[in-house]
């Protein structure tokens, strides 16, 4: 390797007499360094050598490569460096002549000649110098012939008055703004690295490392800057330190039944549980102290079997309810206040969707306007004809809260819009669980779990439908994470199974007490604040919580409840709250160390009862209110004695 120095980009004055003072001692020096240097030392000795310079500790950098006997650069590309730095352009000119046979691509070379001349022609013009500006845009830019579109750009700035009105119609912040810089890291990637390096490469690696360890580290779930992250020591969350849903901070027991189902609202706001009985809860949560508390009750009728499936619009104003059985309507309340008027690019998005029904059925008409306002405390209805034989025990919203899916085990998979109700449907489908995500040309897919342990995809606009993946097992329940590109399933006797729909493979195997033996509903969900972590419930009456990606495959057990957990939600935007359902009746909402223990702190100085976190031995706040007096036939929430959550 060619010798060089970094000196002299630092101090411009030193020029070519620094480089070659460097070289010598270099030189040198490189005979009594023992034992000689292997190629990692060397390119560790390299990268110290530029944070250094990046520094401007000059004297630091010719003290290292004097001692270490090691050039930092080639020589060409450092006095290249020097010339581009001091706005030499001519002479960066010459040494990229020496430097051409070096580029990566021949294309490349003409690329960095255009984007030298760019920056001496926009300097020119700043200093006011423009018959030498328009000698460069006809003499150096326009030969080039690239990139004319912006040489035609470039050619209208030859009339700003000064170089105020240059920068303000440009929007390049001149030769002071740290431009010439931003043009040698934009340069440097034309290069090798043995001859010149990416910019601030010893800080990408480390910062690259601090981001491999939060990844990797159990319990982290908070959006710490990695500068602040110290390169002393490798990062590890403590369970109790860190914004880790880790102990039970509230038990909320007004349920008289099995609580089947738990969805947060996208806001967070609220939370919505199902219950065996067929009650529906709406709970507000408190942004302060994340309690619970209840603002509506509904009911379903206890004839339907119960609750099977509760899902949020995306907008957080709609909640949709399934039934577990003999079920041939979707429920939708609406929940909180609507804009003055539906987005107009909310009707538009699924225009396609509405144009069209399936020929073998009548359109059920509903209330829209009901839906929308929430003039109505009843919930809206919608089937397809309403017909016996028919089930809807899971559907899915749409992103534009308008259509929903919902299918069921005895072959119906139709598609709902709020304004007409019954759309199209795909036939014979055997449906077990449903989500939607964003297809690759920008449209909504329904993914469907069957009875045949496979996850297919079907679009409801172009009617088309193929399979993703399939399972050697039944599956009972699945979600996707928050990028829609992984889908969590729970499979009859395998535990979960995540898998990649992009490539359409198995990632990984969660298999553990509780999660493994039987057929029973146990939902998962992805949560904290990059949606790495995933809940599961079990039956060993414990919430299990995973690191997807971490170093420790074995998950965090959450202890307390008394029966089997059915459900877990974590909250969306407070990121360290986890809530848990369960056949005890009861639901539990996970906090942090500190926050959990600070509310059982609050309870006990209010008078309230303090309640034990089960077989964990955590203290845990009983914050729940009194059970409720309402019978379970109550369905009207205005008969709370809360005024709802309409805010």
């Amino acid at each position: 390797m060619e010798n060089g120095c970094l000196n002299g980009v630092t101090n411009g004055n030193s020029g070519n007499h620094a480089a070659s003072t460097a070289e010598a001692a270099a030189a040198a020096a490189a005979s009594a360094v023992s034992p000689p240097l292997n190629e990692r030392s060397l390119e560790t000795v390299r990268l110290i050598g530029q944070f250094l310079r990046e520094l401007g500790l000059a004297h630091s950098v010719d003290a290292l490569v004097q001692e270490s006997g090691c050039a930092l650069e080639n020589s060409a590309a450092a006095s290249f460096r020097r010339h581009v730095a001091n706005g030499d352009w001519d002479a960066a000119e010459e040494c990229m002549q020496s430097l051409q046979s070096l580029v990566t691509e021949a294309s490349s070379a003409t690329e960095i000649a255009f984007r030298l001349c760019e920056q001496r022609y926009m300097e020119l013009l700043e200093a006011g110098d423009y018959m030498g500006a328009l000698n460069v845009l006809r003499n150096r830019l326009t030969p080039l012939k690239f990139n004319t579109g912006r040489v035609h750009e470039l050619s209208t700035y030859i009339m700003c008055s000064d170089a105020e009105e240059l920068h303000r119609i440009s929007g390049w912040p001149g030769s002071l703004g740290g431009t010439r810089e931003a043009l040698l890291d934009q340069l440097q990637q034309f290069f090798p690295p043995a001859v010149m390096l990416p910019p601030r490469r010893l800080l990408s690696l480390l910062d690259e490392a601090v981001q491999y360890q939060l990844a990797k580290c159990r319990y982290h779930n908070t959006d710490l800057p990695v500068a602040e992250v110290s390169l002393l020591a490798d990062h590890a969350c403590s369970r109790d330190s860190a914004e880790f849903p880790a102990r039970c901070g509230q038990v909320a027991d007004q349920h008289q039944d099995e609580v089947r189902c738990c969805q947060f609202s996208p806001d967070g706001r609220h939370l919505a549980t199902g219950c065996k009985d067929g009650a529906v809860f709406i709970w507000r949560v408190d942004d302060l102290t994340l309690r619970l508390s209840v603002a509506r009750r509904y009911h379903i009728g206890e004839e339907r079997g119960g609750v099977a499936c509760l899902a949020w619009s995306p907008d957080s104003r709609l909640l949709l309810c399934c039934a577990a059985e003999d079920s041939s309507d979707v429920l939708v309340w609406c929940v909180s206040p609507p804009p003055l008027l539906p987005p107009a690019s909310a009707a538009a998005h699924h225009h396609s969707l509405l144009a069209e029904s399936h020929p073998n059925g009548a359109s059920v008409v509903v209330n829209s306007a009901s839906v929308l306002s929430g003039g109505s405390s009843e919930p809206q209805r919608f089937s397809r004809g309403g017909t016996p034989e028919e089930s809807l025990t899971t559907a899915a919203w749409f992103p534009d809260s308008v259509h929903f899916v919902a299918g069921g085990i005895r072959g119906q998979f139709y598609l709902f819009s709020l304004e007409a109700g019954y759309r199209k449907s795909w036939d014979f489908i055997r449906v077990v669980a449903l989500a939607t995500r964003t297809d690759r040309d920008g449209n909504t897919a329904a993914l469907a779990a069957d009875s045949f342990g496979r996850v297919r995809q079907y679009r409801f606009d172009t009617m088309q439908d193929e399979t993703l993946l399939q399972e050697d097992g039944s599956i009972i329940a699945m979600c996707l994470s928050r990028d829609q590109q992984v889908a969590a399933l729970n499979v009859v006797n395998s535990g979960l199974r995540l898998w990649d729909l992009q490539h359409r493979v198995c990632l990984q195997r969660l298999a553990g007490p509780g999660i493994s033996q039987g057929g029973y509903c146990l939902h998962a969900c992805f949560g904290g604040l990059t949606g790495n972590f995933l809940a599961s419930g079990s039956q060993d009456n414990c919430a299990h919580v995973w690191r997807i990606g971490g170093a420790d495959s074995q998950p965090d057990r959450l202890s307390g409840h008394s029966g089997i957990v059915n459900s877990v939600a974590w909250n969306p935007q407070h990121h360290g709250m986890l809530v848990t359902a369960s056949d005890d009746c009861t639901i539990r909402v996970w906090l942090p160390t500190g926050r959990a223990l600070s509310a059982a702190a609050t309870d006990h100085g209010s008078g309230g009862t303090a309640a034990t976190d089960g077989s964990s031995g955590q203290a845990s706040a009983n914050l729940a209110s009194s059970p409720a007096t309402h019978s379970p036939s109550d369905s009207n929430p205005d008969e709370d004695d809360d005024d709802g959550i309409l805010e």
